[in-house]
């Protein structure tokens, strides 16, 4: 629906940016990558999904977007990023598969 893609864009949005790998700290034998411009959000590796979300969740499996693959790290990724698109809390997820992690600097 209309509604759901224009919640999926303004999420999809919010995660935009560059993220700083942080060696010291690592979940699940992986460094977490950290957005440079808001620390609060994270990539994380758990349970052989890569997730984003909320740097407090890091390790667990709470997210607002996961890719289902197993890459070493989030640039290698070539399985699609799924967002959360459930209005109302119904639990949905659509597929993102203009999502893509870049290697920086």
């Amino acid at each position: 629906t209309v509604r759901q893609y224009l919640d999926m864009s303004l999420t999809l949005s919010l995660y935009l940016g560059t993220y700083d790998r942080r060696d010291h700290q690592q979940v699940n034998g992986r460094s977490i990558f950290v957005k440079r411009d808001h620390e609060d959000m994270a990539l994380w590796f758990a349970s052989g999904y890569w997730h984003a979300g909320q740097t407090s969740h890091a390790g667990r499996q709470l997210a607002t977007l996961f890719a289902r693959d197993t890459a070493w790290c989030p640039e290698h990724i070539v399985g699609c990023w799924e967002v959360e698109g459930g209005a109302g809390g119904d639990d949905s997820w659509i597929q993102a598969p203009e999502v893509r992690c870049l290697p920086g600097d």
